[in-house]
């Protein structure tokens, strides 16, 4: 199952010029992945130049340098035009790579995607707070704002009533000074063969200082597990999103 799937340019930061395009899927079983036509950077990029006697040079290669030309820690990219930062990424194939050829295309491993913000070279990833969606909350939560009844009289006539009210968000204070917010959503869900609602609970945290999205991360995993322990299934993240932007 693919949950993005989406085309643009990606660059490395600083270098705004070589720009290559290429196409973003992430997938819950395989990860991020880039596919590239071309590559951010080339081997022949950090090879090695010796000159030779009577002009010329030669290029020297090693495995260090093979891993250089392909481990990247942050890239940049514009993709159906919203702004992406990916973390942490790593180039698992090529189709060429020697020195003095180009790179037709590259497939690149990545640990962590940013949709909607570009991280600056050494800027470091960080966010006030986050807002969580996971499968299987609403039943771990075990509320609802939905009543409905219904009355049949004597001739088997039905007549149905469903009620739909907002519950009330509740908050309270988790370790090193942050805030866990539940909120309640309830929408109408009118389609041409049913009248009814939708409902589903979110998490929110929030901290006044600015945390390491890593330790933020390390956070949302343990909501995760209390979700998934208490509800006997998988809480998958359906979505996780920052709600600020990067520390100065």
């Amino acid at each position: 199952m693919v949950d993005v799937e989406v085309g643009g340019e990606w660059w490395l930061p600083g270098h705004e010029d070589r720009k290559v395009p290429g196409l973003l899927r992430f997938g819950r079983e395989e990860g991020a992945r880039l596919r590239l036509i071309g590559a951010l950077r080339e081997v022949d990029d950090v090879a090695i130049r010796e000159p030779l006697e009577g002009g010329g040079y030669s290029i020297s290669v090693t495995e260090d340098d093979i891993a250089d030309a392909g481990t990247y820690d942050r890239v940049l990219g514009i993709a159906e035009n919203e702004l992406y930062t990916l973390e942490r990424c790593l180039s698992i194939s090529r189709s060429s790579g020697f020195p003095g050829r180009v790179t037709y295309r590259q497939v690149v491993h990545i640990e962590r995607v940013y949709r909607g913000i570009h991280f600056g070279y050494g800027e470091v990833a960080g966010a006030n707070g986050a807002r969580l969606d996971f499968a299987g909350l609403t039943a771990w939560v075990a509320r609802s704002g939905l009543t409905q009844s219904i009355t049949v009289d004597q001739s088997g006539g039905m007549q149905a009533e469903v009620r739909g009210e907002r519950l009330p968000d509740e908050t309270v204070a988790i370790p090193g000074g942050g805030a866990l917010t539940l909120r309640h959503r309830l929408w109408p869900n009118t389609q041409a063969d049913s009248v009814g609602f939708g409902q589903k609970f979110i998490f929110e945290l929030s901290y006044a200082a600015v945390l390491l999205d890593s330790d933020l991360i390390a956070i949302v995993s343990d909501l995760q597990d209390l979700v998934t322990i208490g509800s006997g299934r998988i809480a998958a993240d359906r979505g996780f999103r920052r709600t600020d932007t990067a520390p100065p």
